[in-house]
């Protein structure tokens, strides 16, 4: 005659192993605190520094599926005007002006136009190349926006000086920063044991940079453009 197995007393043994294997995993991932100083004395211009991590023997591109990042039109400014995102990704352009904007990039990560269009979102573009994307309005040439598109899930923009990295497996990784300012990323390398906590301290020498200003003529509705 066949055991005769509790359904509870099964789902409990295959919780309690999950739950295991989970702790177990946890356990091991490491964790890893980038301090930023930035050596211009402008700490706002780390806010607009992005940092990332690169696993450097990994076997393939990391690559996201899904995602959709939003950049404002508002006030005839880009918001944000600087931002992140992983490669594989989607970015909309939603006007939330009441005249028309003509939304292009030449960039080689995600060439584009968004024809005119008013209090609608741009249709979806995806990114899928890494490296920087400028995005400007053919309409108002003052306009600016900039997206660095990373091929890596670690990557963030320092909060109060600083960005926190979790789940990480051992390795060598590449750490990285870039900030519209430079032409590339500067790179520097480092080890990340197993299950360790560790904390570097980046020096950075970069300065803010401000939008420019749209003319102080009051955009309307019945504006032709």
């Amino acid at each position: 005659m066949w055991p005769v197995i509790e359904f509870k007393t099964a789902m409990d043994s295959v919780l309690k192993s999950a739950c295991t294997l989970l702790f177990t995993s946890s356990a091991y991932a490491a964790t890893l605190t980038v301090g930023i100083h930035n050596e211009t004395g402008d700490e706002l211009a780390s806010g607009q520094t992005t940092v990332a991590l690169h696993l450097t023997d990994a076997r393939a591109a990391n690559e996201a599926t899904g995602v959709i990042h939003r950049i404002e039109q508002i006030g005839a400014q880009f918001k944000p005007f600087i931002s992140a995102v992983q490669k594989g990704s989607s970015i909309k352009f939603p006007n939330r002006d009441s005249f028309a904007h003509h939304v292009y990039s030449f960039s080689e990560p995600a060439k584009f136009q968004s024809e005119l269009y008013s209090q609608q979102e741009s249709h979806e573009i995806k990114v899928s190349k890494p490296g920087v994307v400028v995005v400007g309005c053919n309409i108002h040439d003052w306009m600016l926006a900039y997206v660095y598109v990373l091929d890596t899930p670690y990557f963030a923009q320092p909060v109060e000086n600083s960005v926190h990295f979790e789940q990480l497996e051992p390795g060598a990784y590449s750490l990285s920063y870039w900030h519209p300012s430079m032409s590339s990323p500067v790179t520097t390398q480092l080890s990340i044991a197993e299950g360790a906590a560790k904390r570097v301290q980046l020096s950075i020498n970069v300065e803010r940079i401000e939008p420019i200003a749209a003319p102080s003529h009051s955009f309307h509705e019945d504006d032709d453009y």
